[in-house]
């Protein structure tokens, strides 16, 4: 069954990261402990045990026939074996392959928050502070929304120039920017993320924004606008939330889309797209 729970969803993903690591902070300790993770855990630690119980032999053998490396090198493993492996959640059987995919189990293929539907009920769902309403831009102004899907999975930043959002792709945004189109950024996360789904952090990161990119464009007459999205992505892929974004900035009244990675740099101006 999907989990839906937004501290269920934070305490899934604290785990992963910390068997991913191998190691604990004391910071994660804190919030393990303020969110009650090893209780609310139990119940999923009990369902992989009887799965561990029932497929870790079937793993073991393929790793050993394979020469499988875990979390490495597929070694010799042909295309019916890796659909096995994954059948089977292998991985999560060995440290360097466990995450906190162990305890959600294998993602339904199709999730009623996916759907066209599922994805018409989230736009409208959306807090205030996740729109960017604007007046139209003007005649020969196009109205460009850029869209970006980003993540803390795996990784334990504690400030906002650690990420590759403001390192690379924001960082790289404003020197782009040019006169003639009016801007929209939309940067989504998924409900529990352990770095961006935090009301804080999504302020200091809009206060960002406004200091290095919208004040500098401003002062060239470029417009810009900045706003975090939270998406419930049970699918756990890229795929659903870029939709989520594309119809939310539609939504908004965009003219265009511009769909790009928070690790992608920015090198040339956006005209040299226009048809």
């Amino acid at each position: 069954m999907a989990i839906t729970d937004p501290v269920m969803l934070k305490c899934t993903n604290l785990d992963g990261l910390i068997k991913q690591r191998g190691d604990v902070v004391e910071e994660e300790k804190a919030l393990w402990a303020a969110m009650g993770c090893e209780e609310k855990l139990k119940g999923l630690y009990t369902q992989w045990k009887q799965h561990s119980d029932a497929t870790s032999g079937q793993c073991e053998e393929l790793r050993e026939e394979a020469n499988i490396e875990v979390g490495v090198d597929w070694g010799f493993a042909t295309s019916a074996v890796k659909r096995k492996w994954k059948e089977l959640l292998c991985d999560c059987h060995y440290t360097a392959g466990w995450s906190d995919a162990c305890l959600h189990g294998k993602p339904p293929t199709v999730h009623a928050t996916t759907t066209s539907a599922g994805i018409e009920r989230a736009v409208a769902a959306r807090l205030e502070h996740e729109k960017i309403l604007l007046p139209a831009a003007g005649e020969g102004q196009a109205m460009i929304a850029i869209v970006l899907g980003t993540t803390s999975r795996g990784f334990r930043w504690s400030k906002l120039d650690e990420t590759p959002l403001i390192k690379i792709m924001l960082a790289s945004l404003e020197r782009c920017l040019e006169k003639g189109f009016a801007y929209r950024v939309y940067a989504g996360f998924d409900a529990g993320d352990l770095f961006y789904d935090d009301d804080g952090r999504r302020r200091e990161l809009a206060q960002w924004f406004e200091t290095h990119i919208s004040q500098k464009a401003a002062a060239r007459g470029v417009t810009t606008r900045f706003a975090t999205l939270k998406f419930l992505n049970v699918l756990r892929k890229p795929g659903p939330i870029f939709n989520f974004l594309t119809a939310s900035a539609f939504s908004d009244g965009a003219d265009y889309v511009y769909r790009i990675n928070d690790d992608t740099e920015f090198r040339t101006p956006f005209s040299r797209f226009r048809v």
